[in-house]
């Protein structure tokens, strides 16, 4: 009997240790899965800090970017009004060939002397569509008009000058400047194709209403 209870203490004894232990492990195992958890959360935030940062930065450069272009514009508008003026510009009527004569009348602004104008235009029919010549092969029917100098400072060129038959179609009725390089005996040259700016040196052919 006496035996007996000894065993049952040792039982009892093995039994309490093994609990003992497997809550040990339990809290340990528990202890790791937190730590674990909060290194996943640290890292994510860690990666939503990052792109945010990038965010910020991409939209900085973006605010930088349009500051210097808008600058940029203001000075290219300024060096264009101080060079030239647009007194005015148009089309011939269609010839019997459909063929349609352009006229620009422009004055140099500008304290130096210009070798070489270059206008850029496209010819529009009634309706206000882009058009191009029955000869021309490419699509959007944009000629240069080129005018050779001298024409010296504060000179107004164009009165009694045209170019002949720059397109054959019977249906243009108008064109429009859409770019324009000018070109010093300084061997200096400055051009645009922003028609914003262009529309800002004089007269502007407005669309058909």
């Amino acid at each position: 009997m006496e035996n007996l209870k000894i065993i049952m203490m040792t039982l009892m004894m093995c039994l309490m240790t093994m609990f003992i232990i497997s809550c040990n492990q339990n809290n340990t195992s528990t202890k790791n899965q937190s730590q674990s958890d909060n290194l996943r959360q640290k890292q994510i935030e860690d990666s939503l800090k990052v792109v945010e940062q990038k965010r910020i930065e991409d939209s900085l450069k973006v605010v930088e970017q349009k500051r210097i272009e808008d600058s940029l514009k203001v000075v290219e508008l300024e060096t264009f009004k101080n060079s030239i003026e647009i007194i005015k510009y148009y089309t011939s009527s269609p010839n019997s060939a459909g063929g349609v004569d352009c006229n620009i009348i422009w004055k140099n602004l500008s304290e130096k002397t210009v070798k070489y104008a270059r206008f850029t235009v496209v010819p529009y029919n009634k309706v206000n569509d882009r058009v191009k010549g029955k000869y021309d092969y490419n699509d959007n029917g944009e000629k240069v008009l080129k005018v050779t100098g001298p024409v010296k400072s504060k000179q107004i060129d164009g009165y009694g000058a045209y170019w002949d038959c720059v397109w054959y179609n019977w249906t243009i009725d108008y064109m429009l400047i859409t770019g324009i390089e000018i070109e010093y005996l300084d061997g200096s040259i400055i051009s645009t194709s922003d028609v914003n700016i262009i529309q800002e040196l004089g007269y502007t052919r407005k669309p058909n209403s």
